[in-house]
């Protein structure tokens, strides 16, 4: 670490603090779109520049172009913010039991039928020493989108614990979740689903997430993230020769490249080090070419991930907001991509806590989640539409059966 590095460190530093401040006179907490954006950022940045890996230089240029985005951001934070806070209405929970149960019910469907499948295939004993096939074959077509469901299980048990009490049952419709959502060989599931527990908690009682809060689910994070590589994601680089990290914890040298690689990864981006794009706006349209493409056949299906740069240690496909937007737009993009998703973000957060309506909080909860994992624009992709889509969906048709009057019995004398 050089000079250049303390000097960005200290920058980004005073962004952290000056988002942490601005959440703060905005919102009245700190688990806000805001905060986590910024601090999402500042927290990889800073991490890069800590040098524990040998990574390549990270020009001026793309440094700027991230602070734009965080200007932009917060920016878009206070327009969604103008108008007067309105007191909290009377809770609206139409709904909010069925659709829980139905969607419980679906999850646990999406997971253990895939299971099964798998276990017939290769067998109990294969299969529990070789974690390692879930990731590839456990999110079956069609089915996988029913265990993507498990998402949803956990938040919306936090708003009916708060306004309708839970039982036993309840509780273990959650660890079925959970364990689905373990078995999908995708480790962002369950953090999405833990932190949209996190966002509708925020959004129903702003000061009562602290920042020790966030620390402490930033650590358990963490020891997942390294678990998880230990048992399941275990074909990916593990040995980074060039790793300042002491050999006695070398098993966090996948998480910090993971979190420290997006800065690097976006400086490919920024300097022309990407291929040509298949399509136009294939990051910020991925949900629009996966209909054309995967479901009508309209279109080539368009590659689901995004390609690999070289990052020094290793390749890398984990970008920045700002550097798979630039990819598709250019510097203009990403200020007016971070200006509308500061606003609607902060929108539909705000909307969340004045409205009363459980629908409004599970609505944030899928898409605030992108302002967690800010740094990587992955996150707003088909699935998360599909969730936001199911939300409204059976969410609507929840309130409609539970609101329908029961029709008075005929009298059999008359």
């Amino acid at each position: 670490m050089n000079w250049s590095d303390a000097a960005w460190i200290a920058v980004f530093g005073l962004v952290f603090i000056g988002g942490f401040y601005l959440s703060l006179r905005l919102h009245g907490g700190v688990a806000t779109p805001l905060f986590f954006f910024v601090g999402g950022y500042c927290t990889s940045i800073v991490l890069y520049h800590l040098r524990l890996f040998r990574f390549p230089a990270v020009s001026a240029v793309t440094h700027l172009i991230v602070i734009l985005s965080l200007a932009a951001f917060a920016l878009g934070a206070m327009l969604g913010s103008a108008r007067p806070q309105r007191p909290r209405g009377v809770p609206d929970l139409r709904g909010l039991s069925l659709f829980f149960y139905v969607t419980a019910a679906l999850s646990t469907l999406g997971w253990s039928l895939p299971l099964a499948i798998i276990v017939a295939k290769y067998g109990t004993a294969h299969l529990m020493t070789n974690l390692w096939i879930l990731q590839f074959e456990f999110q079956m077509q069609f089915v996988g989108y029913l265990n993507l469901l498990g998402i949803l299980v956990f938040p919306t048990f936090l708003i009916k614990s708060r306004h309708l009490g839970v039982g036993w049952f309840d509780r273990l419709l959650v660890l079925s979740a959970f364990m689905g959502l373990l078995l999908a060989g995708i480790k962002s599931y369950l953090v999405y689903s833990l932190f949209c527990g996190v966002l509708v908690h925020s959004a129903a009682s702003p000061r009562a997430v602290k920042i020790r809060n966030l620390a402490i689910l930033g650590v358990a994070v963490l020891l997942f993230f390294i678990g998880y590589n230990q048992v399941i994601d275990v074909l990916g680089v593990t040995e980074y020769p060039e790793s300042s990290i002491p050999g006695t914890v070398s098993f966090l040298d996948r998480p910090y490249l993971y979190f420290a690689g997006v800065l690097p990864a976006m400086e490919q981006v920024v300097n022309g080090g990407m291929p040509p794009q298949p399509v136009p706006g294939m990051v910020t349209l991925q949900p629009f070419w996966k209909i054309v493409g995967d479901l009508l056949g309209i279109v080539d299906p368009v590659p689901q991930y995004l390609p690999e740069v070289a990052i020094g240690p290793s390749d890398f496909n984990v970008y920045s907001f700002a550097g798979e937007v630039f990819w598709d737009w250019g510097a203009a993009g990403v200020v007016v991509c971070s200006l509308l998703l500061g606003w609607a973000l902060t929108a539909l957060y705000r909307r969340a806590y004045t409205a009363g309506f459980w629908m409004n909080s599970l609505l944030y909860a899928v898409f605030g989640y992108g302002a967690v994992i800010a740094f990587f624009l992955y996150y707003y992709r088909f699935n998360s539409f599909f969730l936001a889509g199911y939300v409204i969906v059976l969410g609507l048709a929840s309130c409609w059966a539970t609101s329908r009057r029961t029709r008075p019995t005929p009298d059999a004398a008359g």
